[in-house]
């Protein structure tokens, strides 16, 4: 489930961070950052659990974002039915596979 508003600014100030410090840590825009503490964006829960848990490996976060993105692209698809997305559905589930025997062994 993906973190509150509420949430995110309490991990920043859990951390003794600013936003920009915060957003800075993440490769974002402050402006981004901001958007995400005021509830007008969602922010990602791998992307949450990275900045709020660092000791977490950036690999696993890798592997979660692309289950993101192959959610995504499923979505997608269920509202067309042509060979391109058949053949992204094909692609994105044998990097999954790759990517996750790579962190996973």
């Amino acid at each position: 489930m993906n973190p509150t508003a509420k949430q995110v600014k309490a991990a920043r100030l859990s951390l003794g961070l600013t936003q920009k410090q915060a957003a800075q840590k993440l490769y974002m825009s402050t402006h981004t950052w901001k958007n995400y503490e005021s509830g007008r964006s969602v922010m990602n829960q791998a992307l949450f659990e990275h900045f709020h848990c660092p000791e977490r490996s950036p690999d696993l976060l890798l592997v979660e974002s692309l289950s993101l993105i192959t959610d995504l692209i499923n979505m997608q698809m269920i509202k067309g039915n042509g060979i391109w997305e058949r053949d992204m559905r094909q692609r994105s589930e044998e990097l999954h596979k790759s990517l996750s025997k790579a962190v996973y062994s």
